[in-house]
């Protein structure tokens, strides 16, 4: 409790606590507040699209020509494995789906918000 009444600014020296209750400053906060987390459910989204999208199909059998059945099979795991790691880890990240400008303006409005309770970030 004691750490979200901090977070709340109820710790603030009084012109910055004024500062930071002041009712402009109350809606303006209201506001950010939507718009983080108008923000972070557009991030999720894109996500999830990103990753329903992905879709990677190897068609040139030549490059595997000559290789033995189980070599075949441990390179078709570890391909697969590989394939899925760098989609799940890129998914959302260009096109229309693109998280970068929404991650950009999360971090920005996180930070604007820790420094006026004096942390240096987010965490």
């Amino acid at each position: 409790q004691i750490k979200e009444d901090v977070l709340n600014g109820v710790s603030l020296e009084d012109d910055k606590r004024e500062k930071f209750n002041k009712s402009e400053h109350v809606q303006y906060s209201s506001a950010r507040c939507m718009e983080l987390e108008m923000l972070s459910h557009k991030f999720s989204e894109n996500s999830f699209d990103g990753t329903k999208k992905f879709e990677k199909l190897i068609t040139d059998k030549k490059e595997i020509d000559g290789l033995p059945a189980t070599t075949l099979g441990v390179a078709a795991q570890t391909i697969v494995s590989k394939e899925v790691y760098r989609a799940y880890i890129t998914r959302a990240s260009s096109g229309d789906l693109d998280n970068t400008p929404i991650i950009n303006q999360i971090l920005k409005l996180r930070l604007e918000k820790v420094k006026l309770l004096n942390y240096n970030n987010y965490a």
